[in-house]
């Protein structure tokens, strides 16, 4: 298995990293796996899990940056 490099959200710009959150929200909608949202997306598998259970215990509001 060829293990893909991924990008720190953190070294994204805001705008940025809620787009990336919600792009991983419509591709697990649509049925894709962990790993494969990972992959496409650059993330980490850890990854993409917390950002669909933030998204599942709080909503879209999860999917921006806490302010602060």
């Amino acid at each position: 298995m060829k293990m893909t490099e991924t990008k720190d959200m953190r070294c994204l710009l805001r705008d940025a990293r809620h787009e990336r959150r919600v792009q991983v929200i419509r591709l697990r909608k649509v049925g894709h796996t962990y790993e494969a949202i990972a992959a496409q997306n650059e993330l980490s598998h850890t990854g993409v899990f917390n950002i669909c259970q933030r998204h599942a215990n709080s909503g879209v509001k999860a999917l921006r940056d806490a302010v602060g």
